[in-house]
């Protein structure tokens, strides 16, 4: 009780001044302490807490700091700790702080308040812009701008290429972008120009030509990868001659056929096109020496001639050079050469393309042939003609029309020869020929034969078809021929053209039957051919 009332005088009590300068209550509180001290210890735990006092307690540095405070450093040799971001940037460190200039006071306390400094905050930012340049404010508004500008130019490029790509004029590139911001596509109008529509098709055009290149080369060798060239003529809108080359070259143990350049000619003779194919050499190989490769093209003089032909002049710089016939080029002269044994083909070519002509300019009459089809619950299909070149799937399309609208034909040809119009004699003269059972006839036995014909001209225009393929592809064909010869298929019309005992007298299809193998088997694959130059695939 004395000790609380002595503590409750010395805080209570007012201090009071006398003539020696010392209170009443302070020499209150001094006897006070005195008695405080001579009171005996209540407990022994107080004993090791005033044995150590005074004495300095030796901290540890924890390493469960480094989870939420990365940058810190720790030199157990001196026993200090640094902020590593602050050394690495001291322009924008506070050079007065501890763990700028170390400290060995290793407490908690002390990394938390140098992490919510202003200096250590810029440092670390510093930090993030240098190791991601990005995330700069300013890099971050250019990147947004790229990206904008990057989709207004990719919408641009994708335009041109549709105009190049669809054949159509640089003057509807304005149209094609008007109609995508309809669309709700954003389209930079300082480029919506044909001027601009040619520039950015030809940097498609630089990229494609850029990869194909690439595709040539070789992966792992420096050996240029074997190649062919494959080289033909084309006329564009304004009727000029090109020259379209085109490479086949192995592409992970896989042909691989592409479009190369298209090179515009001076003059469309021999020297036109060596000038032009030299040059090409030159930017594939980069110097003018001489390497193996082989040249295709067509049977014409200007390509395949020896002397003054463009195969001639270019093995005059590159004596190994192989010149090979398009194949399915070959097939086609061979079958032309085998129908022309039946004097019966010319008049028939002739009326199917008058029939092609006939409907094909006037639009009412195929309406009026559609009317009659429907009466016969028939629908009609488009009539073609027999273009030269294409001859082989021209025909049989033309043919196969003109089967599956042979009957409404001739009841619309029936109609139009009753009435008094400037076609009547036109419909009555194909109107006698075309329900003649020798046309009819010859039309199922022709469209019968050349079907197999077709599959082999679509098959030897793959892109993935080699040399040693031919053999087989080409036997197999006449297999089938000679099969739908001695056993025609079930349902043809070859299978009721045996059962006519009088059928030898209006087409002499033997003899197409005699000669035309022979002729497929000469010109189409052979040791030699027309010109009796050895394939590069057949033994000597």
């Amino acid at each position: 009780m004395s000790r609380q009332l002595s503590l409750a005088n010395c805080l209570g009590k007012k201090r009071k001044v006398d003539d020696g300068g010392l209170s009443s209550s302070s020499s209150e509180c001094a006897k006070d302490s005195e008695e405080i001290e001579t009171l005996p210890s209540t407990s022994s735990k107080t004993k090791p807490l005033q044995a150590n006092k005074g004495k300095k307690v030796a901290r540890k540095f924890n390493e469960s700091w480094l989870k939420d405070f990365p940058w810190v450093k720790y030199i157990k040799e001196s026993g200090q700790m640094f902020c590593s971001v602050c050394e690495q940037y001291p322009h924008l460190a506070d050079k007065k702080t501890k763990l700028v200039q170390g400290t060995d006071i290793l407490k908690r306390e002390t990394l938390v308040l140098h992490s919510k400094s202003k200096a250590h905050f810029k440092c670390e930012e510093h930090k993030k812009v240098v190791e991601n340049p990005c995330q700069q404010p300013l890099a971050r508004a250019a990147r947004r701008m790229q990206a904008s500008k990057y989709k207004h130019l990719t919408v641009l490029f994708n335009t041109s290429y549709y105009v190049a790509k669809q054949n159509l004029s640089f003057m509807s590139f304005s149209g094609l972008c008007g109609l995508q911001e309809k669309n709700g596509i954003p389209v930079e109008d300082q480029y919506v120009h044909n001027q601009k529509c040619g520039e950015f098709v030809e940097h498609i055009a630089a990229v494609l030509r850029d990869e194909t290149q690439s595709s040539m080369n070789a992966d792992s060798s420096t050996r240029a990868r074997p190649f062919s060239i494959i080289c033909d003529s084309s006329t564009d809108r304004a009727m000029l001659e090109n020259c379209n080359i085109y490479v086949k070259f192995t592409d992970e143990d896989s042909p691989k056929t592409m479009l190369w350049k298209v090179i515009p000619l001076e003059q469309a003779n021999a020297d036109g096109y060596s000038q032009k194919l030299k040059k090409v050499l030159a930017l594939k190989t980069g110097t003018n020496e001489r390497f193996h490769f082989s040249f295709r093209g067509r049977w014409a003089s200007v390509m395949s001639g020896c002397e003054g032909g463009l195969f001639g002049k270019i093995k005059q710089e590159i004596p190994k050079v192989i010149y090979v016939h398009c194949i399915a080029h070959r097939l086609q002269l061979a079958l032309q050469d085998a129908w022309k044994k039946i004097p019966y083909m010319s008049t028939f070519d002739t009326t199917i393309c008058s029939i092609y002509a006939l409907y094909h300019r006037s639009p009412k009459k195929t309406t009026q042939l559609e009317e009659i089809a429907a009466i016969c619950n028939q629908t009609v299909n488009k009539f073609h003609t027999i273009h030269a070149v294409r001859w082989v799937a021209s025909k049989h399309r033309a043919t196969k029309a003109l089967v599956k609208n042979l009957k409404p034909t001739i009841l619309h040809l029936q109609n139009m020869g009753a009435a008094d119009t400037t076609d009547a004699a036109t419909a009555r003269g194909l109107l006698k020929t075309i329900s003649s059972y020798r046309f009819v006839s010859f039309l199922h036995f022709v469209t019968d034969y050349l079907t197999p014909l077709e599959q082999l001209s679509v098959t030897l225009q793959k892109d993935t078809i080699v040399a040693a393929q031919l053999p087989h592809v080409i036997n197999s064909t006449i297999i089938s021929l000679d099969n739908l010869k001695e056993s025609p298929k079930s349902g043809s019309f070859s299978e009721m053209f045996f059962q006519r005992s009088w059928r030898d007298k209006f087409v002499p299809w033997y003899c197409f039957e005699r000669h035309w193998g022979e002729r497929l088997l000469c010109r189409a694959f052979s040791k030699t051919c027309s010109r009796n130059e050895k394939l590069p695939y057949k033994s000597a």
